[in-house]
């Protein structure tokens, strides 16, 4: 790993600013998911080509995993359940249609504010991106194959309402990110991110000052 890369692993350990707020989730937290509950079942695939996929990437799903666990020790973000599996997608914006893979977590240190939807996603964003680009480079040859075009994260959170983020991002980006080619605002800007505030969907919004601190 290059200098770059350890200041980016030191960032996600430090603390960062978030919303202020009038009380914490408490009780609005979910239950950690046990292992045998985070990856979607091998037999609930309808597509052969989903689930050799699925079965190809269930060791990078263990090793995304316990990186995000190593990472956030207070469970501040969580996997749900089913939430690492593979999917198709038709063209969505500029993103190519084909096998993605699929992660979904839940964002539990963010408080109820005054703060609009973006500026929420956009403080997520910066802290959670790229731990879960970090994670991914654990199994790199399986995570970038071929057969798969690029990958969806979504966060939740909840305020006084659920709130959903998701970004959909070509691998290829992904890797260039990774290997300092690009900046996170830059991979942001170039992939296809949208949004939900309850049940209504704000379509794609843009993210700004996504740049992580260093040190």
């Amino acid at each position: 790993m290059n200098g770059y890369r350890l200041r980016r692993v030191l960032w996600l350990g430090l603390p960062l600013l978030f919303l202020a707020g009038c009380g914490t989730l408490g009780s609005k937290r979910p239950p950690l998911v046990p292992e045998s509950r985070v990856f979607r079942p091998l037999d609930t695939y309808e597509s052969p080509a989903a689930r050799d996929l699925a079965q190809l990437l269930y060791p990078s799903f263990r090793k995304i995993r316990q990186e995000i666990q190593a990472q956030f020790q207070d469970h501040s973000l969580r996997c749900l359940e089913h939430g690492f599996e593979v999917v198709y997608l038709n063209e969505e914006g500029n993103v190519p249609p084909g096998y993605y893979m699929q992660l979904k977590f839940f964002s539990v240190d963010h408080r109820s504010g005054s703060a609009g939807f973006v500026t929420q996603a956009e403080q997520l964003g910066a802290r959670y991106l790229p731990a879960v680009f970090l994670a991914m480079s654990r199994d790199w040859e399986n995570i970038f194959s071929p057969s798969l075009t690029g990958t969806v994260i979504e966060y939740h959170w909840k305020t006084t309402i659920d709130n959903r983020l998701r970004c959909i991002i070509r691998n290829g980006d992904i890797q260039r990110y990774l290997n300092d080619e690009m900046t996170l605002q830059e991979l942001v800007d170039k992939n296809w991110i949208e949004g939900w505030r309850g049940r209504a969907k704000l379509g794609r919004i843009e993210l700004n000052a996504l740049q992580p601190a260093t040190i």
